[in-house]
């Protein structure tokens, strides 16, 4: 885990502040100065220092603990795999194990082409997404010039795309989702589009999903009957 200027400001100058201004005003001369500051000096390195181990153990529990829930997860979805193709082997179906496995590989396929998109923040919001909503057929078209984007913009987008998928999911009958990241003018736009299963469109609340879009970003297209949602990112 890295950290920002302002995080080790906060725990190096204040300290050495109050160090050097004990050692100032202390009334026993300048050999006795020296030997305070000289010591404060080495206290602090040392608790820096076990500062230092205790964020990298913490760290490193951290990241096992990730690793761990990944894997369980991978098996968890390996394992429901194995069963519906079981389940298709035991009704004599193996025309459905075919159609099966070709949609499981081109999850996986959406999956690595997301994964090398050059901003690791995002990349593993929109991974998540889709393995979240599996049942949905996804369509992603991202532009490489949108990349690598600063980490709020990562955020706001993780937000935007989450908050209108929680909207969307109330009308149901949701079979793709079409996400467009592209960059214009300095602005990043998002753009989804839902492809439902029934003929009917549902349409949309524009002043809710104006309310969810709000703090992150702009709902462009105002009218009533919109198919295409398309966000401009705020600055």
């Amino acid at each position: 885990m890295s950290y920002g200027w302002s995080f080790w400001f906060k725990r190096t100058v204040p300290p050495l502040a109050v160090a050097f201004f004990l050692v100032a005003v202390q009334p026993w001369g300048g050999v006795i100065g020296v030997l305070m500051g000289f010591g404060f000096l080495l206290g602090w390195s040392w608790w820096l220092r076990r500062l230092c181990r205790g964020w990298e153990q913490m760290n490193q529990k951290e990241n096992a603990r990730s690793r761990l829930q990944l894997m369980s997860r991978q098996r968890h979805d390996s394992l429901n795999h194995i069963q519906v193709l079981m389940g298709y082997l035991s009704l004599n179906k193996p025309e459905r194990i075919s159609s099966y496995l070709e949609k499981i590989v081109n999850q996986w396929e959406l999956e690595r082409k997301v994964s090398q998109i050059n901003d690791p923040v995002l990349a593993c919001y929109l991974v998540t997404f889709i393995r979240d909503h599996a049942e949905w057929h996804w369509n992603m078209d991202l532009d490489e010039e949108a990349f690598p984007l600063p980490f709020k913009s990562s955020e706001r987008i993780f937000k935007i795309v989450k908050g209108v998928i929680d909207r969307l999911e109330i009308y149901g009958n949701l079979e793709q989702l079409y996400l467009g990241l592209s960059k214009k003018d300095e602005n990043i736009i998002v753009e989804l589009q839902p492809t439902w299963k029934s003929v009917q469109n549902p349409g949309y609340d524009l002043r809710l999903l104006r309310e969810t879009i709000s703090p992150y970003g702009e709902l462009l297209d105002e009218s009533d009957s919109v198919e295409a949602i398309v966000i401009r990112l705020s600055s």
